[in-house]
């Protein structure tokens, strides 16, 4: 998962920011907490670091994706 500073950080430096990602950093601090509260209590809400290579964050959904759907 990415800080809400690195996220923004990214976003700036790929285009234009819309409406909710020019709200202030306390904003996004929120959201970014409340994700890990969530994160902490569902077991269907994967945490998944986006630092990583692209192609490696590309393979992990992968998998969650099939385990999910072996599951069911």
């Amino acid at each position: 998962m990415l800080t809400p500073e690195e996220g923004i950080k990214r976003k700036k430096n790929s285009g234009k920011l819309d409406r909710l990602e020019m709200e202030k950093i306390e904003f996004h601090k929120k959201v970014y907490e409340g994700y890990n509260r969530l994160k902490d209590k569902r077991k269907n809400i994967y945490e998944i670091d986006a630092t990583l290579d692209i192609d490696f964050i590309h393979n992990k959904i992968i998998g969650i994706v099939e385990n999910l759907l072996k599951e069911e």
